[in-house]
């Protein structure tokens, strides 16, 4: 149920008295409404506060392809991705003071242009997403005929592998490949490249970008299934584009473009403000790390362990089920299991509502907001 305490253009008027800036003439009341949402989406990385259930069905188990779900293409799904760059991009000319683009069109001072807050945000995003992990993509590469040497190409748009299993088409086994390096594979098995079979680990330290080395080279042809950090879509702020991250950390991605924006050379340079928000990216990686998207899972009605992928990996897959996560998006059952199409209702940390669509019940929110701005061209 909606809180109704405050409505959301009172928290409005309350940051404005608080700024002493009741006739919003150097903020305006739009710039604050964006700085309380960002509060409250703040509040919930840090806190995990809004926490809510939901439900949805799972297929019968019949092949590994149904062993994960994407919570956040669930129909009923708390932790949907809706923020664009177009949002960030918004925010970033309040933060700057410079004018408010025009269908993506710049119409500020010339310290900055549209495509530098475009690749800021793109690089900060892309960045985000290899180091915290949050974000994972899941791909199955079948048919995969075994390559002389053991090396596998894999997309372009691999940022980082976190995890691989190879499925073996002959003894219908799969298997967890770990990931380690050639050293220590020679250091035990002084003939791994020479003496083929089911492959038990992966490296990417000697070998070409976006290629896999599996080691042992397999032996039979067979099915490879990765986890891996991928690249975002290209931002766009003509048309708007996802950015593919969590809505309660895109204030991450705020300040670690802000930080290169306050870095570069020429008369945008602001050196102190530029390490202020270096440390509020920091603060918001070690946040992120720390997230969990899945308090408690119900399976059919009984509760059911939820644990991290790894968990699983390392334990050998057996008859009771359990939820498993990668990521804050990835949710996965055993492979080996003879259950059928279920209901698993989920308590996950929601993606905190913000206004319009509901009232705030509080305004301590409003002290999180943060301006920045350069120095005047002298």
């Amino acid at each position: 149920m909606p809180y109704a305490y405050l409505t959301f253009a009172q928290m409005r008027q309350a940051l404005a008295a608080r700024l002493d800036d009741t006739g919003n003439v150097y903020w305006l009341d739009a710039e604050n409404g964006l700085y309380c949402k960002e509060a409250l989406r703040i509040w919930q990385s840090y806190t995990r506060y809004w926490l809510d259930s939901f439900p949805f069905n799972t297929a019968a188990l019949s092949s590994p392809v149904d062993a994960f779900y994407d919570l956040t293409q669930q129909s009923s799904t708390l932790i949907p991705f809706t923020l664009m760059d177009t949002d960030l991009e918004s925010e970033l000319c309040y933060n700057l003071i410079e004018a408010q683009p025009a269908a993506g069109v710049w119409q500020g001072t010339d310290q900055f242009t549209i495509y530098d807050l475009t690749n800021a945000l793109q690089r900060r995003r892309d960045q985000f997403l290899v180091e915290t992990g949050m974000v994972l993509s899941r791909t199955l590469m079948t048919g995969i005929i075994p390559p002389v040497g053991g090396r596998i190409p894999l997309p372009d748009n691999v940022i980082d592998v976190r995890r691989a299993a190879w499925l073996d088409t002959q003894s219908s086994l799969w298997n967890v490949m770990w990931k380690s390096d050639e050293f220590t594979r020679q250091a035990l098995q002084y003939s791994w490249f020479t003496s083929p079979g089911i492959p038990s680990e992966w490296s990417v330290v000697a070998t070409p970008p976006v290629t896999l080395q599996l080691m042992s080279p397999p032996l039979n042809p067979g099915t490879m299934e990765l986890l891996t950090v991928n690249a975002g879509a290209p931002l766009n702020p003509a048309v708007g584009v996802l950015l593919g991250i969590p809505d309660d950390f895109a204030w991450v991605i705020r300040f670690g473009a802000l930080a290169d924006l306050l870095s570069q050379d020429g008369q945008a340079r602001d050196p102190s403000r530029a390490q202020y928000c270096e440390q509020r990216w920091q603060e918001g990686i070690l946040a992120a790390r720390a997230y969990t998207s899945v308090e408690i899972a119900f399976l059919d009605g009984a509760p059911v362990p939820v644990s991290p992928l790894f968990s699983l990996d390392t334990t050998q897959a057996g008859r009771s089920s359990s939820a498993t996560l990668a990521g804050i998006s990835l949710r996965c059952r055993r492979y080996r299991t003879t259950m059928g199409r279920t209901r698993s209702p989920l308590t996950s940390c929601a993606t905190r509502p913000c206004p319009p669509q509901m009232a705030i019940s509080s305004n301590s929110a409003a002290r999180n907001s943060t301006r920045c701005s350069t120095k005047p061209n002298t």
